[in-house]
């Protein structure tokens, strides 16, 4: 079914170029929003319509910073849920189910603080929550959004890198 998904992503990437960045900005958003990037593969799609934009010519800077403006918008998103609805948040579906992740996510956060929110964004089982959680906590915005966009451009460079390397050796 996931192979199916990428496969109609990529086609229809291939006969819309036009569409490739706003694509990467919408994907890379969903993969840092709360709760929404469960389902979103980020990754595998990254890694297909690294190649589409690599046969249209489309080169790493432009890709990355596109997906770094949609991480940072991700992220901003979920940390303003968490300032907004708060604590409540864990007594919701679906945290409530996973209080283990949350747990695990609030004591990265709380030992790490804004490195974590930096360090989040390469630990795909944290991702979805280390904003909100810091919402939740009221972090401090301006720490929050230097460590969102530190790890934006870090996690979107290195995931088109990797992308383009592994292109390279398949080719």
């Amino acid at each position: 079914m996931l192979q199916e998904f990428v496969k109609t992503v990529t086609e229809f990437a291939q006969g819309h170029m036009e569409l490739l960045l706003p694509m990467i900005l919408l994907i890379a958003f969903l993969e840092c929003l709360a709760f929404v990037s469960i389902i979103a593969p980020a990754t595998v799609l990254f890694t297909a319509l690294g190649a589409v934009a690599g046969a249209g010519g489309i080169g790493l800077v432009p890709l990355a910073l596109t997906a770094t403006i949609g991480s940072v918008a991700g992220y901003w998103v979920s940390y303003w849920l968490g300032l907004w609805l708060g604590p409540s948040l864990l007594e919701r579906w679906p945290l409530k189910r996973r209080p283990d992740l949350v747990k695990k996510t609030h004591d990265f956060f709380e030992r790490w603080g804004a490195l974590g929110i930096l360090l989040s964004h390469f630990w795909g089982q944290i991702r979805p929550l280390a904003p909100l959680v810091a919402g939740i906590v009221r972090m401090s915005p301006v720490p929050f959004h230097i460590a969102n966009l530190i790890g934006s451009l870090g996690w979107s460079f290195g995931v088109f890198y990797a992308a383009g390397t592994v292109g390279g050796w398949l080719n």
